[in-house]
């Protein structure tokens, strides 16, 4: 829609603004307005903001794992509150037993929340019923780099954490890996949380979700080497030592570009996944390791996909 530029005084220009547009907002005279400037374009946003959306979710159906999915996926699209209608008990997700074990679904949805949601309550609870509310005083993106930027530390701690536990032999220091991948999906649930209620156009919306998406893939391919490693009872070979380390030095570059983009870190980064790529093709796996090693090609792609949407990043700031 079009709007005329109108001449007031010396230096002041007027142009009309929507009156749907007014009303939806509950506008009125002498209310005041946020205006940011994007190259050609201007941004006009209320200080009053919208409220975001309720929403209710019906679990009864589901298992342990699909109730925690919709309770993560309701908060990370910003829903606020949460309704939440369960039955009394919720089965267990336990795909290796024939049998399913019921949990309480108070106790249940209380410690995904505690766990999970940043700046979320409990505000009403039933055998049937739970609400839950952002306390937090609404979301603010000022903070949003700093909590991304925690994460890829956490992640660089993770990476160190496993590497000294193949080196020493020392099992018990995954104990930390699983303590630090935990927290680092919470920081990631709150961070995507932050930029679906943030002003960001859709490029660039997609480009952050995109990288949470691999963050979260990194995360997850994690947790089944960790497991793996369990399974091989930590006894894993000097070359495949040496190859996961190689990929998280890998890692940490791709870190290093997420934080700085340049074009010397990018040629770094591609140089240095050649020369991995080559180490694995000749790399002489033994039988017991297969699980090991079947993590290792993810976990290279799900880099490489970051580094594509830092670059995409970038060229949208021309």
């Amino acid at each position: 829609m079009k709007r005329k530029i109108i001449k007031l005084g010396q230096a002041t220009y007027v142009a009309s603004l929507p009156s749907k547009w007014i009303r939806k907002h509950q506008l009125e005279k002498g209310d005041y307005l946020e205006c940011e400037e994007e190259g050609n374009t201007l941004l006009l946003s209320t200080e009053k903001g919208t409220k975001r959306s309720e929403l209710t979710i019906n679990v009864k159906q589901f298992d342990s794992r699909l109730v925690s999915s919709h309770i993560e996926t309701a908060y990370w699209l910003g829903f606020d509150p949460i309704t939440i209608l369960h039955n009394k008990t919720i089965p267990r997700y336990l795909p290796h037993l024939f049998k399913t074990k019921d949990v309480n679904a108070a106790q249940f949805i209380g410690n995904e929340v505690n766990t999970l949601l940043v700046g979320c309550e409990i505000i009403e609870q039933t055998d049937t019923k739970t609400i839950i509310k952002d306390l937090g005083g609404g979301l603010s993106d000022e903070n949003t780099d700093n909590v991304l930027r925690r994460s890829l530390f956490l992640l660089k701690d993770i990476n160190k954490e496993i590497i000294l536990s193949l080196e020493k032999k020392d099992k018990s220091l995954l104990t930390n890996v699983e303590l630090r991948r935990q927290y680092m999906k919470k920081l990631l649930l709150y961070y995507s949380r932050t930029i679906n209620n943030s002003k960001l156009d859709s490029h660039q919306l997609k480009i952050k979700n995109n990288i949470v998406s691999n963050l979260n893939f990194i995360v997850g391919t994690i947790k089944l080497l960790v497991r793996n490693i369990n399974l091989t009872k930590g006894d894993i070979d000097k070359e495949g030592i040496a190859a996961l380390e190689a990929i998280f030095s890998h890692i940490a570059l791709m870190i290093d570009v997420m934080f700085k983009y340049d074009e010397k870190r990018i040629k770094d980064y591609l140089h240095n996944r050649q020369e991995i790529y080559t180490l694995l093709y000749n790399v002489k796996a033994h039988a017991k390791d297969y699980l090991f090693y079947m993590q290792l090609g993810p976990l290279m792609g799900a880099t490489w996909y970051i580094v594509k949407d830092r670059i995409a990043e970038n060229m949208l700031k021309g």
